[in-house]
């Protein structure tokens, strides 16, 4: 050390008397050496220490801090640690340590250890450097609990170590939480209802859900608002009756039930629309052995709505002698035994026919009569005829 302020008051050597004031060193390199003679490579050996004392009001001396430098590691080499120290208050003359660089410039800070080489703070903020997968861990010492944030080459990460949830408060209050089977819940709750957004279930299925432990009821709610007042529409599941209301300007206008499609407010199994179906069927020459079934047909189409089928279709009967009655099979759905309804279609030679659909022995077929008298038709009068069909049956099925 050169250039003192002062007389040089020589070397300070260990058991020389304390020097009082303040010791300065103005140079254009001014250095300040402490230097170990103990030759020895063990763990925290060659040490010196600078000590930071003080005294109470009552007079006590007391340690405050210390800064320590020591070897790092058993191997004759030049590995150092820089040890800091702050006295908890009942430390007395042997201050704990807080934090310690040692040689691979680590630091180790109440327990985690951070690599300098990857770790910084800047004005910018904390950065976290890694080749491949950055990870900034707060750790509890007490009970192992971890949050992190880490960054993979493909994806980025908040989460926790353990099955601790993550929440997200405002103002002291708690406003969205994710648990640990990946559920979110929205508002200030434990929460009773959950928001989950992706796979994360078993079966491997993206889906949103909703969950409801309070009153039975899960609602979307729609509008220009958040009081009720507001609300223009809205989809509700009810877990009592296992329904799904679609409503809007605050009145039910669908609803699905174990019954089927009910409009408005009603709620009557019997006014349920449980099926809509569109098809094609192919007439049949039922009912007569030998007979060929119709060709040529076209427009062969039903419409089911409920438990009502509508038929329509055009063929020609195939030419033959047989007398007896005409009875048209291949319906798409079989006729109710309770019902029989009638409807009128017409030939080639433009005759009137009625059509009757009826079941014999579980067969669904539909007869045509003589519109006048209601006699039945048979092939043989039809032989080589083109027949219109419109008619419209109750099914149970």
């Amino acid at each position: 050390m050169a250039g003192y302020i002062g007389a040089k008051v020589g070397t300070v050597t260990g058991n020389a008397a304390d020097i009082k004031g303040d010791i300065s060193s103005t140079d254009t390199s001014p250095d300040l050496t402490l230097k170990n003679t103990t030759q020895e490579d063990t763990d925290g050996g060659r040490e010196g220490t600078i000590t930071f004392k003080g005294e109470q009001s009552g007079g006590e001396e007391s340690t405050l801090a210390q800064i320590q430098s020591s070897h790092d590691g058993t191997a004759d080499d030049q590995k150092g640690d820089l040890i800091f120290k702050t006295n908890d208050g009942s430390d007395n003359d042997a201050p704990t340590e807080r934090m310690r660089i040692d040689s691979a410039g680590n630091v180790l800070i109440g327990g985690a250890t951070f690599d300098t080489g990857d770790f910084s703070g800047s004005a910018n903020g904390i950065n976290v450097f890694d080749a491949s997968n950055p990870i900034l861990n707060l750790v509890e010492t007490t009970g192992n609990t971890s949050f992190y944030i880490a960054k993979s080459t493909s994806a980025a990460f908040i989460g926790t170590a353990d099955a601790q949830p993550i929440r997200f408060s405002t103002s002291d209050t708690e406003r969205v939480r994710i648990d640990s089977s990946g559920k979110v819940g929205i508002g200030n709750t434990s929460p009773p209802e959950f928001l989950t957004i992706g796979d994360a279930t078993a079966d491997g299925a993206s889906r949103i859900q909703f969950f409801s432990t309070t009153n039975g009821v899960n609602t979307i709610h729609f509008g220009d608002g958040a009081s009720a007042a507001a609300y223009r529409g809205y989809i509700q599941y009810a877990h009592s009756n296992d329904s799904l209301v679609f409503g809007a300007s605050a009145a039910d206008r669908v609803r699905i039930d174990s019954d089927g499609l009910k409009f408005g407010s009603d709620s009557a199994a019997a006014n349920a629309l449980s099926d809509y179906e569109e098809g094609t069927w192919a007439p049949t020459s039922n009912g007569a052995a030998g007979v060929s079934n119709p060709s040529t047909v076209r427009g062969a189409v039903y419409t089911r709505v409920g438990n009502l089928v509508t038929l329509n279709a055009e063929f020609v009967l195939p030419t033959n002698s047989n007398s007896s009655q005409c009875n048209i099979g291949g319906l798409p759905y079989p006729t109710s035994n309770a019902s029989v309804y009638r409807d009128m279609g017409n030939a080639a030679a433009n005759v009137g026919f009625g059509l009757i659909s009826y079941v014999v022995n579980n067969d669904s077929k539909f007869g045509l009569y003589n519109d006048e008298n209601y006699g039945a038709v048979s092939y043989a009068s039809l032989s080589g005829k083109t027949i219109v069909v419109n008619i419209t049956y109750k099914t149970d099925s």
